[in-house]
C-alpha cells in the first residue's frame, strides 16, 4: 500500500526526464517531417496536415510556428463561420430553432474573441493560456454541433477538428 502514492510521483518524474527529449527531437525537425510527425499525435492527422501546409510558412517551420499557424487557421475558421450561423439564425422559421442557433451565433461570437485573445496569449510565449482559449473554443463549437442544426453541421466539425488538433499542437510545446 506504501508504493500507491509514489506511483504518480515516479511517472511525473520519468516525464519530466523525457521531456527533454521529445523537446529535442521536435526542435531538430523543421518543414514536411515535423508536420507529419506532429500531425500523427492529434485526433485528425490529415485535417491536421491540411491544416498546416495550407500555409506557405510550415515548409520550414518548427513547432512554435506550426502552433502558431494553427491556431490562425482555427481563427481564420471561426470568422469565417460566424456570418454563416448569423444568417442561419435569421432564416429560422420557428422559435426553438431561433433559439439554438442563436446560442450559436452568440458562442461562435465569443470564439472569436477567445481565438483573439489566446493568438495574443501564445505569442506572450504563455502556450498553457492560450491552450484554454483554444478549448473553450472547442467547447463552444461543441456545444452548438450538439443541437444537430444539419445546415452547420460540418462547419461545426471542422472546427472541432481544428480546435482540438490545435489543442493537441499547443500542448507539445509545454
Amino acid at each position: 500500500m506504501e508504493t500507491q502514492p509514489l506511483r504518480p510521483l515516479l511517472l511525473l518524474s520519468i516525464l519530466l526526464l523525457l521531456s527533454p527529449f521529445f523537446a529535442t527531437t521536435f526542435a531538430a525537425e523543421t518543414g514536411k517531417p515535423l508536420i507529419t510527425k506532429t500531425c500523427n499525435r492529434t485526433y485528425y492527422p490529415d485535417d491536421c496536415v491540411k491544416a498546416l501546409e495550407s500555409d506557405p510558412r510550415s515548409s520550414n517551420a518548427d513547432m512554435p510556428t506550426l502552433a502558431r499557424i494553427s491556431m490562425e487557421v482555427s481563427s481564420s475558421k471561426v470568422k469565417k463561420g460566424y456570418p454563416e450561423v448569423r444568417e442561419w439564425t435569421l432564416k429560422a422559421s420557428d422559435y426553438l430553432t431561433w433559439a439554438m442557433y442563436s446560442a450559436c451565433t452568440a458562442n461562435y461570437n465569443q470564439s472569436i474573441a477567445d481565438m483573439n485573445m489566446g493568438l495574443q496569449l501564445f505569442d506572450g510565449k504563455e502556450y498553457k493560456d492560450a491552450l484554454s482559449k483554444v478549448v473553450a473554443v472547442n467547447s463552444a463549437v461543441v456545444t452548438c454541433n450538439n443541437f444537430n442544426l444539419a445546415p452547420i453541421s460540418q462547419l461545426n466539425g471542422a472546427l472541432i477538428a481544428l480546435t482540438n488538433n490545435t489543442g493537441t499542437i499547443l500542448s507539445l510545446l509545454f
